[in-house]
């Protein structure tokens, strides 16, 4: 399925077919959601190159979202897309939802970090009556020469503590689910709420098993601690 619709100021285009036909680079943005019709992509595109996208899946009540469960989804751009394009795609991307019988579009914008136009991006998207409802808090080390002195200042003080404890970290693909049952038992016995939806997880790391990796604490070879870590981009 593609749709097309010309953009004549600027010969830009609006190109739309399903999100799980071609893989891209952002996590999750092909991953099937229960409970909505479709998953469609959205491209921006000049002379066949794509400018701009996102990703939605829409329901049969009339609701597109971007993307639903996951930590964002949102506008991805290039850097060097003028403001003007940019709002014509997000103009098309109305009228498109329109013809659609959509009565309802919401989305989460990835941080700056991930998008140096995000900053642009709320803007146009405030202009053209979209509402902001919250906002996500990140932290992020911007560079790899900061991560690197921020280890090599740390590294020796763990090092000893590890050492000291009789711990062993390991990092791992996941060959079993099993960490799963035993954070969950670690919740409960301390009153904690589980949030985990385990079969959700199951699914995710089979379909991008290259994505995850398993951090193991051990102490005298018994596992003591598990992070589960997921590479978004």
């Amino acid at each position: 399925m593609n749709n097309f619709s010309k953009e004549p100021r600027d010969s830009h285009r609006l190109r739309v077919t399903s999100a799980l036909v071609q893989k891209k680079d952002y996590f999750l943005s092909n991953f099937p959601y229960d409970g909505f019709s479709s998953e469609l992509d959205f491209f921006w595109e000049k002379n066949q190159k794509i400018k701009a996208s996102i990703t939605f899946v829409l329901s049969d009540s009339g609701l597109a979202l971007s993307l639903p469960q996951v930590p964002f989804g949102g506008f991805w751009t290039e850097s060097n897309l003028s403001s003007a394009s940019l709002e014509a795609f997000i103009l098309a991307l109305i009228t498109e939802m329109k013809s659609r019988e959509i009565r309802s579009i919401s989305l989460t914008q990835p941080p700056k970090p991930y998008n140096s136009q995000t900053d642009l991006v709320n803007y146009l998207l405030f202009k053209n009556g979209f509402k902001q409802t919250k906002v996500l808090s990140h932290q992020f080390f911007i560079g790899k020469k900061k991560i690197k002195k921020l280890v090599q200042r740390e590294s020796v003080k763990f090092q000893k503590g590890i050492k000291d404890s009789g711990l062993k970290i390991s990092s791992s693909s996941i060959s079993n689910f099993g960490f799963l049952e035993a954070i969950r038992t670690w919740n409960v016995q301390r009153g904690y709420d589980v949030a985990i939806d385990e079969n959700r997880i199951v699914q995710q790391v089979s379909a991008y098993p290259e994505r995850y990796f398993l951090i193991t604490v051990s102490q005298h070879d018994v596992a003591i601690g598990y992070s589960l870590a997921v590479q978004l981009t």
